[in-house]
């Protein structure tokens, strides 16, 4: 339950980090946008399927702080 409402929390996250950036429509810049969900998506995923309490842990507080600091 834990690491599942976790991963919604990321989701979630990262999808309305995505959306107040209104990106122009290059193809480049199209897939700059699609990186920027896909690949910390598949770092916790990655945790989750592992069963990597510590990892999932150490990502949260990584991109948590990520966040923090890049976007404010």
């Amino acid at each position: 339950m834990y690491l599942k409402s976790l991963l919604i929390f990321f989701i979630g996250l990262i999808y309305l980090n995505t959306n107040l950036v209104k990106a122009q429509k290059s193809t480049i810049e199209t897939m700059g946008d699609i990186g920027l969900i896909v690949v910390p998506l598949a770092a916790v995923s990655t945790t989750f399927i592992k069963g990597d309490r510590q990892g999932s842990w150490q990502f949260t507080k990584g991109f948590l702080l990520n966040q923090v600091l890049t976007n404010h």
